[in-house]
């Protein structure tokens, strides 16, 4: 039996604990944004991250929610379910197309209308 040399063999140096397929990037953006939706919702918030909250929702969903607070904490609990099943191996196809960022849940809760085809 021939032994290898160390010259011949492949070594992965991941991070210790880490999913397959789970980009650290992408879990420590959506926890920046869970944390200021969190901060939005109690009314902690500076005003331009009110601002960037009011930016980023439509006025339907503010409309439903009864006001950027609720709204703030209904999408914080989202994004951190979210969060959860990506990081414990458990996400969906939904979750893997919000995640390459092509699509937003508002994408997909519009029934499949594609806005990226041209007509």
């Amino acid at each position: 039996m021939e032994t290898m040399s160390s010259d011949e063999f492949i070594a992965h140096y991941g991070v210790k604990g880490m999913k397959w397929g789970v980009r650290r990037r992408y879990a420590e953006n959506v926890t920046r944004r869970t944390d200021v939706l969190d901060r939005v919702a109690n009314g902690t918030a500076t005003r331009r991250e009110k601002v960037a909250a009011v930016a980023t929702t439509s006025l339907a969903n503010l409309a439903v929610n009864k006001g950027l607070k609720n709204d703030a904490a209904r999408r914080s609990a989202n994004e951190k379910a979210h969060l959860a099943r990506v990081m414990a191996g458990e996400k969906t196809a939904r979750d893997t197309l919000v995640m390459f960022g092509r699509l937003s849940v508002l994408d997909i809760a519009a029934g499949g209308r594609d806005k990226y085809r041209k007509s």
